[in-house]
This record gives structure tokens, sequence and C-alpha cells, in this order.
């Protein structure tokens, strides 16, 4: 039996930009006196049980989080928003392994799950009044896996909730690898559906320049991916190719066509992406170990328009080094993005048109080390060549930054064994 948890809360204050600015004939963020207060904490508790020598574990749980969130602009107009939202959830779940007649060469794990999740929503006027609201969803869902002489997994997994504020919904998810007799190669695949709700926010939050939409509904998805893996140089080396398609329902984006005024709404029709990965990995020599990907994507919303800040390529490069017997460990990574588009509204009658974001690389180099038992340094830098770039129209990011923190690990011995006289 073992009993866990975990606890945090943090408070941010911070200068942010309005959006009254103008460079090059379009309408960009702006500087102003514009601020914002946060605070947030979550928690969970685990209790887990494990019987039959592991063969049957059961695990209850309880998290929640809280957010109390203030906005003050300071622009043209000045108005403050303030939101107070939380999340609650708790359930149980359990999975049984079950071997077969020939021992655990082929074994099977069958898992089940309940789980309640309450979601609650506040926004404080003191002149509209205040806006509440409440959600609450009972999730139940089963998976099957199965291991076969090391060769072929399979697995299946289906899952339903009970929503008091929009139609109940089924996904579900079935994968499989195997490995090709006689050859390196490993086959996988899968096929399944997804569904993501509208945020509170989306839903009932009103915002400077932002109107919820009350009618928001899910959105779905139903994709699938297959690909093949091959182990070179005697386990050394492994590249992955990976194919992907998924189709969108109901898909949430922002609605610019009332600008200055921006609301959510569901696309009609399907959105589309598709896509290849393909990842690798080399190990030089004993703990180092290189690695690369690339992804490329092509996304198009319902009406065939490229979807904004989703790049066609994307890709990574990095170096992984474990010395000192394990103790100490360094990594240096490359990270491409692509162009990509953006929204931006033209002037003078803020014209809504797509621009593109220009491409670019950052590097990070992070560590750590173990100065004694239980005791870590570690450090990162983000944008270690301080480069000037852009994820959305008109707002430069961070440059070069650094981070560097301890961390302790406390442990005591277990007593296994104990006697009662």
């Amino acid at each position: 039996f073992k009993l866990h948890g975990a606890f945090r809360f943090s408070h941010l204050e911070g200068d942010r930009d309005g959006f009254d600015g103008f460079v090059g004939g379009f309408n960009v963020a702006s500087d102003d006196r514009s601020t914002f207060e946060r605070d947030a904490w979550s928690g969970r508790i685990n209790a887990d049980l494990s019987l039959l020598d592991g063969y049957w574990t059961h695990t209850v749980y309880a998290a929640r989080s809280e957010r109390d969130y203030i906005d003050r602009d300071r622009g043209f107009f000045p108005t403050t928003s303030h939101l107070i939202d939380d999340n609650t959830k708790y359930g149980y779940q359990t999975t049984l392994r079950i071997d077969g007649p020939m021992g655990p060469s082929v074994r099977h794990f069958l898992t089940g799950l309940v789980e309640k999740q309450d979601e609650t929503f506040e926004q404080p006027d003191p002149v509209a009044g205040d806006f509440q609201a409440e959600r609450g969803r009972n999730s139940f869902a089963g998976e099957i896996r199965g291991e076969y002489f090391d060769t072929m997994h399979l697995a299946a997994t289906v899952r339903r909730d009970a929503n008091d504020m929009f139609d109940d919904a089924t996904t579900w998810r079935v994968q499989g690898s195997t490995l090709v007799p006689s050859t390196p190669f490993r086959l996988h695949a899968s096929y399944g559906t997804g569904i993501k709700y509208p945020s509170f926010a989306e839903l009932f939050g009103t915002f400077f320049r932002y109107t919820p939409n009350p009618d928001l509904q899910p959105e779905t998805s139903r994709g699938w991916d297959a690909g093949i893996e091959t182990t070179l140089l005697g386990g050394r080396a492994i590249v992955d190719v990976t194919y992907f398609k998924a189709d969108l329902e109901n898909e949430i984006t922002e609605d610019f066509s009332n600008f200055p005024l921006i609301t959510s709404v569901n696309l009609a029709g399907r959105s589309h992406r598709q896509g290849i990965e393909v990842a690798a990995r080399y190990a030089v020599l004993p703990g180092v170990v290189l690695g690369g990907s690339y992804t490329w994507l092509d996304a198009e919303d319902s009406t065939g328009v490229v979807e904004v800040r989703r790049p066609p390529h994307q890709g990574r490069l990095d170096i992984d080094w474990a010395m000192l017997g394990g103790r100490g460990h360094l990594n240096l990574a490359a990270i491409y993005n692509g162009d990509m588009k953006d929204v931006a509204f033209a002037l003078p009658f803020f014209t809504q048109t797509l621009v593109t974001l220009d491409d670019y690389w950052l590097v990070r180099l992070a560590g750590s080390y173990e100065v004694a038992p239980g005791v870590e340094l570690f450090g990162r830098v983000e944008n270690l060549l301080d480069q000037r770039y852009q994820e959305v129209f008109g707002y430069e990011t961070a440059g070069a930054a650094a981070f560097a923190g301890v961390r302790l690990k406390l442990e005591a011995p277990l007593m296994r064994e104990a006697s009662w006289k």
C-alpha cells in the first residue's frame, strides 16, 4: 500500500501589451499600462494498493485546482476583468493481469476506470452583477492490452462521458505493433476518436474585446497513424517513420470578422490534418546519444485555408551525454520551427489577412549533477543564441534566459516485515 500526493501554489504579477499599435500598415500590439495578477493552486492525492504479487492493482485518487485571475486593461477604454474557476476530480482505477497457459510470454491486462469531474466558473462584476456557471461529467472507461511472446502488442480502449452540459459522448482507440520475423523492422498503427470540450472562458467569459459564445459545441476528431521502426547496428540506432491523418468536426477557432470584437466559433464542415514524422537516435559512445526528429504537417480548415500557427516543417537535433557514472547529465538541443501563417489586421479598415512569420532556430542547453546522494543541482539556458523571433504576429518573444535549481530527495528504509505479539 502506498499513499502519495503533491501540492503546488503560484502567484504571478505582470505587465502585458495592449493592442493599439500600428506598424507597416497593420494593427499590432502596443505598450501600455495594462497589468494582470494570477493566483493558482493545485493538489492531488493517490492511494495505491497492489495485491496478488502485483497482478491486481487499485488506485483511488482525488485532485483539485483553482485559479483566480484579474486583468486590468488600461488602454483607450479601461476595463477590469476578474474570473475564478476550479476543477475537482476523483476516481478509481483497477488493473488485473492475466497470464496465458504458457506463462507470462502471453499475458493480458484488463483495466477499468470510474471518474467524476466537477467544474465551476465565476466572473465577479460590480456593475453587471456576478456570473456563475458549473458543469459536471461522469466518465467510465475500459481497456484491454495483450502482449504476445515479446513480439506483438495489441490494445483497445473505450470511454463514455456522461455530461450535464453537452450530449453524452463515447470515444475509443485501437492500436497495435508487431515485429516482422527475421527482420529488424517493427510495424505499428493506431486508429481512434477524440473529443475536446469548450472552456468556460470560451462559453461565458467576458473580457475586453472578447465576446463569449454559449452555443459552442465540443470539437470531435477521428484519426489514424501507421509507421515502421527499424533497429540498426546491433541496437545502437533506431529510426522510426510514421504517417498520420486526422479529421476534425466542429473545430473551435477564433472569429475576427467583427474586429476589434473577437469571439470563438465552431467551423462548419471538417478540418483536415496529415503529415509524416521521422525520429532517430544513435548511441555514438557509451553514455553519448545523438537524436533527431522531423515533422511535415499539412493542416487546413474546412474551407481549404492553411491553419495559422501550424508550421509545415519542424525539426530537432540534440546530443545527450550521461557522465561520471550517471551522476552528471548534459543535453544540447537545436530546435527548428519553419515559417508559418498567422492572422493580421490591415489598415485602415482592420481587414483580416494572412501573413507569414519567419522560420527560426532555438538552441537549448540543460544539465544536472548529483553532488551527493539525494542532492541534485540542475539548470538550463533557453534561447542560448538570443534569437529574435515571433510565434504570434506583432509579439516579440523572450531573449536568452537562464534557470537553475536544486532538487532534494529524502529516503527512509521501508519496513518490509512486521510481527505483532
